[in-house]
Protein backbone atom coordinates (compact mmCIF):
# COMPACT_ATOMS: atom_id res chain seq x y z
CA UNK A 1 0.00 0.00 0.00
CA UNK A 2 1.31 3.67 -0.93
CA UNK A 3 2.49 5.40 2.25
CA UNK A 4 -0.29 8.26 3.04
CA UNK A 5 0.56 11.77 3.22
CA UNK A 6 -1.69 15.17 3.88
CA UNK A 7 0.04 17.23 1.36
CA UNK A 8 3.13 16.41 -1.50
CA UNK A 9 4.99 19.41 -2.85
CA UNK A 10 6.88 18.74 -5.73
CA UNK A 11 9.76 21.12 -6.37
CA UNK A 12 11.56 22.33 -3.37
CA UNK A 13 12.83 25.69 -4.93
CA UNK A 14 11.42 29.08 -3.43
CA UNK A 15 7.57 28.35 -3.82
CA UNK A 16 7.73 24.74 -3.04
CA UNK A 17 9.82 24.64 -0.11
CA UNK A 18 7.80 28.09 1.03
CA UNK A 19 4.33 25.75 0.09
CA UNK A 20 5.79 22.89 2.20
CA UNK A 21 6.46 25.41 5.03
CA UNK A 22 2.50 26.27 5.38
CA UNK A 23 1.56 23.30 4.78
CA UNK A 24 3.50 21.73 7.46
CA UNK A 25 2.87 24.70 10.04
CA UNK A 26 -0.46 24.11 9.71
CA UNK A 27 0.06 20.24 10.97
CA UNK A 28 -0.35 18.62 7.71
CA UNK A 29 1.95 15.67 7.20
CA UNK A 30 3.80 16.92 4.04
CA UNK A 31 6.22 15.19 1.88
CA UNK A 32 8.41 17.60 -0.41
CA UNK A 33 9.86 16.25 -3.32
CA UNK A 34 13.23 17.23 -5.32
CA UNK A 35 14.87 16.15 -8.66
CA UNK A 36 18.16 17.15 -7.72
CA UNK A 37 19.40 18.72 -4.73
CA UNK A 38 18.32 21.23 -2.34
CA UNK A 39 19.28 25.00 -3.87
CA UNK A 40 20.40 23.36 -7.28
CA UNK A 41 21.40 25.88 -10.24
CA UNK A 42 19.31 24.86 -12.86
CA UNK A 43 16.52 27.04 -12.62
CA UNK A 44 16.32 30.38 -10.65
CA UNK A 45 15.83 29.69 -7.36
CA UNK A 46 19.69 29.68 -6.53
CA UNK A 47 22.49 32.27 -5.53
CA UNK A 48 23.23 34.84 -3.07
CA UNK A 49 20.83 38.08 -3.93
CA UNK A 50 17.22 38.48 -5.09
CA UNK A 51 15.75 41.87 -5.51
CA UNK A 52 13.24 42.53 -3.07
CA UNK A 53 10.88 46.05 -3.72
CA UNK A 54 7.04 47.64 -3.29
CA UNK A 55 7.75 49.57 -6.48
CA UNK A 56 5.87 47.62 -9.28
CA UNK A 57 4.25 49.02 -12.70
CA UNK A 58 1.30 46.55 -10.97
CA UNK A 59 -0.82 48.08 -8.18
CA UNK A 60 -1.55 44.71 -7.55
CA UNK A 61 1.85 43.69 -7.09
CA UNK A 62 2.83 46.92 -5.34
CA UNK A 63 0.40 46.42 -2.71
CA UNK A 64 1.03 42.55 -2.22
CA UNK A 65 4.56 44.00 -1.39
CA UNK A 66 4.15 44.12 2.40
CA UNK A 67 2.53 40.86 2.99
CA UNK A 68 5.78 39.32 1.50
CA UNK A 69 8.04 41.93 3.27
CA UNK A 70 6.51 40.48 6.95
CA UNK A 71 6.90 37.13 5.58
CA UNK A 72 10.17 36.89 5.46
CA UNK A 73 10.46 38.86 8.96
CA UNK A 74 8.12 35.93 10.76
CA UNK A 75 10.78 33.69 8.98
CA UNK A 76 13.87 35.91 10.15
CA UNK A 77 12.28 35.48 13.75
CA UNK A 78 11.33 32.02 13.86
CA UNK A 79 14.83 30.80 12.16
CA UNK A 80 17.01 32.88 13.75
CA UNK A 81 18.40 33.81 10.21
CA UNK A 82 19.78 36.88 8.41
CA UNK A 83 17.35 36.84 4.47
CA UNK A 84 17.26 40.32 4.01
CA UNK A 85 19.00 43.68 3.97
CA UNK A 86 17.50 46.88 3.68
CA UNK A 87 19.08 49.23 0.74
CA UNK A 88 16.23 51.59 -0.30
CA UNK A 89 15.60 51.34 -4.11
CA UNK A 90 15.50 53.20 -7.03
CA UNK A 91 13.88 53.42 -10.69
CA UNK A 92 15.83 55.49 -13.03
CA UNK A 93 15.03 56.19 -16.85
CA UNK A 94 13.36 58.58 -18.98
CA UNK A 95 10.94 60.63 -17.36
CA UNK A 96 8.07 60.06 -19.48
CA UNK A 97 9.06 56.22 -19.73
CA UNK A 98 5.42 54.49 -19.58
CA UNK A 99 7.57 51.79 -17.24
CA UNK A 100 8.71 54.45 -14.95
CA UNK A 101 5.47 56.49 -14.92
CA UNK A 102 3.30 53.24 -14.15
CA UNK A 103 5.21 52.47 -11.08
CA UNK A 104 4.90 56.07 -10.09
CA UNK A 105 1.11 55.56 -10.34
CA UNK A 106 1.29 52.47 -8.29
CA UNK A 107 3.06 52.55 -5.45
CA UNK A 108 0.72 56.03 -5.06
CA UNK A 109 -2.14 53.76 -5.64
CA UNK A 110 -0.79 50.66 -2.83
CA UNK A 111 -0.37 53.77 -0.60
CA UNK A 112 3.35 53.49 -0.32
CA UNK A 113 5.81 56.23 0.18
CA UNK A 114 8.08 57.10 -2.61
CA UNK A 115 10.41 60.36 -4.20
CA UNK A 116 10.07 61.52 -7.41
CA UNK A 117 13.49 63.44 -8.72
CA UNK A 118 13.90 65.24 -12.07
CA UNK A 119 17.32 66.99 -13.24
CA UNK A 120 19.41 67.85 -11.12
CA UNK A 121 17.83 66.68 -7.98
CA UNK A 122 17.91 63.15 -9.81
CA UNK A 123 21.59 63.44 -10.28
CA UNK A 124 22.56 64.72 -7.38
CA UNK A 125 20.97 61.59 -5.51
CA UNK A 126 21.79 58.45 -7.93
CA UNK A 127 25.59 60.50 -8.39
CA UNK A 128 26.46 55.95 -9.64
CA UNK A 129 24.95 56.76 -12.69
CA UNK A 130 25.69 59.20 -15.31
CA UNK A 131 22.55 60.12 -16.36
CA UNK A 132 21.27 62.47 -19.31
CA UNK A 133 18.87 65.78 -18.24
CA UNK A 134 15.64 63.83 -19.01
CA UNK A 135 16.35 60.72 -16.82
CA UNK A 136 14.11 60.71 -13.28
CA UNK A 137 14.76 58.85 -10.04
CA UNK A 138 11.66 57.15 -8.03
CA UNK A 139 12.99 56.32 -4.66
CA UNK A 140 11.98 54.20 -1.79
CA UNK A 141 12.84 53.17 1.34
CA UNK A 142 10.99 49.81 1.13
CA UNK A 143 13.31 47.57 -1.06
CA UNK A 144 16.67 45.98 -0.40
CA UNK A 145 18.59 42.31 -1.17
CA UNK A 146 17.14 38.90 -0.14
CA UNK A 147 19.92 36.07 0.03
CA UNK A 148 18.27 33.60 -2.48
CA UNK A 149 20.09 30.14 -1.27
CA UNK A 150 19.54 31.02 2.32
CA UNK A 151 15.72 31.81 2.01
CA UNK A 152 15.46 28.12 0.03
CA UNK A 153 17.27 26.12 3.18
CA UNK A 154 15.86 28.17 5.83
CA UNK A 155 12.34 27.41 4.27
CA UNK A 156 13.00 24.05 4.00
CA UNK A 157 14.61 23.50 7.03
CA UNK A 158 11.34 25.19 9.18
CA UNK A 159 9.11 23.15 6.77
CA UNK A 160 11.52 19.76 8.28
CA UNK A 161 11.22 21.54 12.03
CA UNK A 162 7.37 21.43 11.74
CA UNK A 163 7.46 17.83 10.38
CA UNK A 164 7.42 17.41 7.04
CA UNK A 165 9.69 15.50 4.70
CA UNK A 166 12.18 16.14 2.13
CA UNK A 167 13.79 13.93 -0.31
CA UNK A 168 16.18 14.93 -2.65
CA UNK A 169 16.74 13.03 -5.96
CA UNK A 170 13.51 11.95 -6.42
CA UNK A 171 12.13 12.89 -10.27
CA UNK A 172 8.33 12.90 -10.39
CA UNK A 173 7.60 10.26 -12.94
CA UNK A 174 3.50 10.63 -12.79
CA UNK A 175 0.41 12.86 -11.00
CA UNK A 176 -2.68 10.61 -11.04
CA UNK A 177 -5.83 12.34 -9.65
CA UNK A 178 -8.00 9.92 -8.21
CA UNK A 179 -11.23 10.25 -6.51
CA UNK A 180 -10.31 11.00 -2.85
CA UNK A 181 -6.62 10.98 -3.31
CA UNK A 182 -3.70 11.59 -5.82
CA UNK A 183 -1.39 9.22 -6.53
CA UNK A 184 2.17 10.80 -7.03
CA UNK A 185 4.96 8.41 -8.39
CA UNK A 186 8.95 9.53 -8.19
CA UNK A 187 12.34 7.93 -9.26
CA UNK A 188 14.32 7.68 -6.66
CA UNK A 189 17.69 5.58 -5.81
CA UNK A 190 16.86 3.75 -8.77
CA UNK A 191 13.55 2.40 -7.88
CA UNK A 192 10.53 3.56 -8.50
CA UNK A 193 8.20 4.80 -5.48
CA UNK A 194 4.52 5.94 -4.88
CA UNK A 195 2.49 8.17 -2.39
CA UNK A 196 -0.99 8.87 -2.41
CA UNK A 197 -1.60 12.68 -0.75
CA UNK A 198 -4.77 14.55 -0.29
CA UNK A 199 -3.62 17.43 -1.96
CA UNK A 200 -0.65 17.97 -4.21
CA UNK A 201 1.47 21.58 -4.94
CA UNK A 202 3.19 21.64 -8.47
CA UNK A 203 5.98 24.26 -8.22
CA UNK A 204 8.55 22.48 -10.51
CA UNK A 205 9.96 25.89 -12.24
CA UNK A 206 11.28 24.75 -15.63
CA UNK A 207 9.61 21.49 -15.53
CA UNK A 208 6.11 22.60 -14.99
CA UNK A 209 5.17 23.17 -18.36
CA UNK A 210 6.18 19.16 -19.09
CA UNK A 211 3.93 18.68 -15.49
CA UNK A 212 1.11 20.85 -16.85
CA UNK A 213 0.65 19.06 -19.73
CA UNK A 214 0.52 15.41 -18.46
CA UNK A 215 -2.35 16.62 -16.29
CA UNK A 216 -4.05 17.64 -19.35
CA UNK A 217 -3.21 21.57 -19.28
CA UNK A 218 -2.07 23.88 -21.38
CA UNK A 219 -0.45 27.32 -20.08
CA UNK A 220 1.87 28.31 -22.78
CA UNK A 221 5.27 28.55 -20.45
CA UNK A 222 8.39 29.73 -21.60
CA UNK A 223 11.98 28.64 -20.28
CA UNK A 224 14.76 31.32 -20.90
CA UNK A 225 18.48 31.40 -20.43
CA UNK A 226 19.08 34.19 -18.12
CA UNK A 227 22.65 35.58 -16.39
CA UNK A 228 24.32 37.86 -14.29
CA UNK A 229 27.57 39.69 -14.56
CA UNK A 230 29.79 40.57 -11.41
CA UNK A 231 31.85 44.08 -11.94
CA UNK A 232 34.80 45.28 -10.19
CA UNK A 233 34.16 48.73 -8.86
CA UNK A 234 37.08 51.15 -8.37
CA UNK A 235 35.27 53.90 -6.09
CA UNK A 236 33.84 51.18 -3.25
CA UNK A 237 32.52 54.32 -0.92
CA UNK A 238 30.07 54.96 -3.40
CA UNK A 239 29.25 51.43 -4.80
CA UNK A 240 28.70 49.89 -0.72
CA UNK A 241 25.46 48.62 0.49
CA UNK A 242 24.87 51.48 2.82
CA UNK A 243 24.95 54.29 0.34
CA UNK A 244 24.24 52.52 -3.13
CA UNK A 245 20.72 51.04 -3.25
CA UNK A 246 19.27 48.18 -5.58
CA UNK A 247 18.13 50.21 -8.96
CA UNK A 248 16.46 49.08 -11.91
CA UNK A 249 16.91 51.03 -15.09
CA UNK A 250 13.26 51.29 -17.57
CA UNK A 251 13.53 52.16 -21.19
CA UNK A 252 15.59 50.95 -24.22
CA UNK A 253 19.14 49.22 -22.57
CA UNK A 254 17.15 48.79 -19.28
CA UNK A 255 19.49 46.61 -16.43
CA UNK A 256 18.93 46.51 -12.94
CA UNK A 257 21.31 45.66 -10.49
CA UNK A 258 23.06 45.42 -6.93
CA UNK A 259 25.27 47.80 -4.27
CA UNK A 260 28.73 45.50 -3.57
CA UNK A 261 26.91 43.30 -1.25
CA UNK A 262 27.85 39.63 -2.15
CA UNK A 263 31.07 39.89 -2.84
CA UNK A 264 33.71 42.98 -1.10
CA UNK A 265 35.03 45.24 -4.32
CA UNK A 266 32.20 43.87 -6.97
CA UNK A 267 28.22 44.75 -8.25
CA UNK A 268 26.30 42.52 -10.34
CA UNK A 269 24.41 43.75 -12.83
CA UNK A 270 22.02 41.85 -15.38
CA UNK A 271 19.49 42.56 -18.33
CA UNK A 272 17.07 40.09 -19.23
CA UNK A 273 17.14 37.73 -22.11
CA UNK A 274 14.80 36.45 -24.51
CA UNK A 275 16.90 32.91 -25.22
CA UNK A 276 14.32 30.17 -25.36
CA UNK A 277 15.11 26.83 -23.88
CA UNK A 278 13.37 24.23 -25.68
CA UNK A 279 14.64 21.38 -23.09
CA UNK A 280 14.85 21.95 -19.12
CA UNK A 281 16.71 19.14 -18.98
CA UNK A 282 20.03 20.35 -21.14
CA UNK A 283 23.03 21.20 -19.55
CA UNK A 284 22.96 25.03 -18.75
CA UNK A 285 24.34 27.01 -21.68
CA UNK A 286 27.55 28.73 -21.76
CA UNK A 287 27.02 32.82 -21.08
CA UNK A 288 25.49 34.74 -24.56
CA UNK A 289 28.63 36.87 -25.35
CA UNK A 290 26.91 39.58 -27.26
CA UNK A 291 24.53 40.22 -24.54
CA UNK A 292 27.17 40.32 -22.40
CA UNK A 293 29.17 42.71 -24.85
CA UNK A 294 26.12 44.99 -24.58
CA UNK A 295 25.91 45.01 -20.94
CA UNK A 296 29.36 45.53 -20.61
CA UNK A 297 28.80 48.61 -23.21
CA UNK A 298 26.35 50.06 -20.88
CA UNK A 299 28.48 49.78 -17.70
CA UNK A 300 31.07 51.39 -19.01
CA UNK A 301 28.77 54.10 -20.54
CA UNK A 302 26.21 54.64 -17.60
CA UNK A 303 28.37 53.69 -14.64
CA UNK A 304 30.39 55.66 -13.00
CA UNK A 305 33.29 54.20 -10.35
CA UNK A 306 33.14 50.58 -11.95
CA UNK A 307 35.43 49.00 -14.16
CA UNK A 308 33.34 47.61 -17.14
CA UNK A 309 35.43 44.02 -17.20
CA UNK A 310 33.14 41.11 -16.60
CA UNK A 311 35.00 39.05 -13.73
CA UNK A 312 32.13 36.49 -13.22
CA UNK A 313 29.01 35.61 -15.39
CA UNK A 314 26.40 33.02 -13.91
CA UNK A 315 23.66 31.77 -15.81
CA UNK A 316 19.98 30.46 -14.67
CA UNK A 317 16.91 29.82 -16.23
CA UNK A 318 13.72 31.95 -15.71
CA UNK A 319 9.91 30.14 -16.63
CA UNK A 320 7.48 32.78 -17.94
CA UNK A 321 4.10 33.28 -18.64
CA UNK A 322 3.17 35.78 -21.47
CA UNK A 323 1.64 38.13 -19.11
CA UNK A 324 4.19 37.40 -16.62
CA UNK A 325 1.39 37.20 -14.28
CA UNK A 326 2.23 34.39 -11.65
CA UNK A 327 0.49 30.87 -12.11
CA UNK A 328 -0.91 30.06 -8.61
CA UNK A 329 -4.39 27.99 -8.97
CA UNK A 330 -6.22 24.66 -8.59
CA UNK A 331 -6.55 22.21 -11.51
CA UNK A 332 -10.07 23.28 -12.85
CA UNK A 333 -11.02 19.37 -13.00
CA UNK A 334 -9.08 18.46 -9.72
CA UNK A 335 -9.11 21.04 -7.39
CA UNK A 336 -6.85 18.85 -4.86
CA UNK A 337 -3.97 19.82 -7.19
CA UNK A 338 -2.68 23.26 -7.13
CA UNK A 339 -0.09 24.82 -9.93
CA UNK A 340 2.28 27.59 -8.50
CA UNK A 341 4.58 28.33 -11.18
CA UNK A 342 6.40 30.39 -12.64
CA UNK A 343 7.56 32.93 -10.76
CA UNK A 344 8.24 34.86 -14.06
CA UNK A 345 11.36 36.13 -13.73
CA UNK A 346 10.35 38.53 -10.98
CA UNK A 347 8.95 36.51 -7.99
CA UNK A 348 11.37 35.37 -5.93
CA UNK A 349 10.66 38.24 -3.69
CA UNK A 350 7.29 37.11 -3.30
CA UNK A 351 7.77 33.46 -3.61
CA UNK A 352 6.98 32.88 1.08
CA UNK A 353 3.92 34.50 -0.06
CA UNK A 354 2.98 32.45 -3.64
CA UNK A 355 3.76 29.18 -1.37
CA UNK A 356 1.64 30.58 1.49
CA UNK A 357 -1.11 31.30 -1.09
CA UNK A 358 -0.49 27.55 -2.54
CA UNK A 359 -1.13 26.04 0.83
CA UNK A 360 -3.73 28.06 1.58
CA UNK A 361 -5.44 26.81 -1.97
CA UNK A 362 -4.62 23.34 -0.85
CA UNK A 363 -5.98 23.53 2.35
CA UNK A 364 -9.57 24.93 1.20
CA UNK A 365 -12.41 24.02 -0.77
CA UNK A 366 -13.00 26.33 -4.48
CA UNK A 367 -15.21 28.36 -4.64
CA UNK A 368 -15.44 31.25 -1.64
CA UNK A 369 -12.82 29.86 -0.04
CA UNK A 370 -10.19 31.66 -2.19
CA UNK A 371 -7.16 32.88 -0.19
CA UNK A 372 -7.72 36.60 0.61
CA UNK A 373 -4.62 37.80 -0.86
CA UNK A 374 -5.19 35.70 -3.56
CA UNK A 375 -5.49 37.59 -7.11
CA UNK A 376 -7.67 36.29 -9.95
CA UNK A 377 -4.83 37.47 -12.08
CA UNK A 378 -2.85 34.06 -10.51
CA UNK A 379 -5.71 32.09 -12.07
CA UNK A 380 -5.57 29.64 -15.06
CA UNK A 381 -8.29 31.55 -17.06
CA UNK A 382 -6.89 34.84 -16.53
CA UNK A 383 -8.88 39.08 -17.02
CA UNK A 384 -7.70 39.34 -21.31
CA UNK A 385 -6.72 42.98 -19.96
CA UNK A 386 -5.77 43.68 -16.38
CA UNK A 387 -6.34 46.82 -15.56
CA UNK A 388 -2.33 47.47 -15.09
CA UNK A 389 -0.83 44.85 -17.19
CA UNK A 390 3.03 44.44 -16.27
CA UNK A 391 5.24 46.64 -18.17
CA UNK A 392 7.15 44.75 -20.23
CA UNK A 393 10.25 47.71 -20.30
CA UNK A 394 11.42 46.59 -16.50
CA UNK A 395 12.58 43.23 -15.26
CA UNK A 396 13.90 42.11 -12.28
Amino acid sequence: MAEQFDAVVVGAGAVGSAAAYELAKRGRRTLLLEQFELGHNRASSHGESRIIRHSYSSAVYAALAPAAFELWRALERESGARLLTMTGGIDIGPATDPAMQACRGALAQAGVGAVWLEGEAARSYARQFAMPDDWAVLWQSGAGILDAGRCVRTLAAQAIAHGATLIEKARVTAIEPGARTTRVRFAHGGSETEVEARSVVVAAGPWAGRLFAALGLGPSLRVTHQQVVYYPVADTALWAAGRCPIYIAHGPGGFYGFPAHERPGFIKVAIELGTAIDDPDEPLREPDRQALARLSETVARVFRGVRPEPAEVVTCRYTETPDRDFIIDRHPNHPAIVLASPCSGHGFKFSVLSGKLAGELALSPPGDHDPPLWNKRFGLIRPAEPDDPLALEWRG
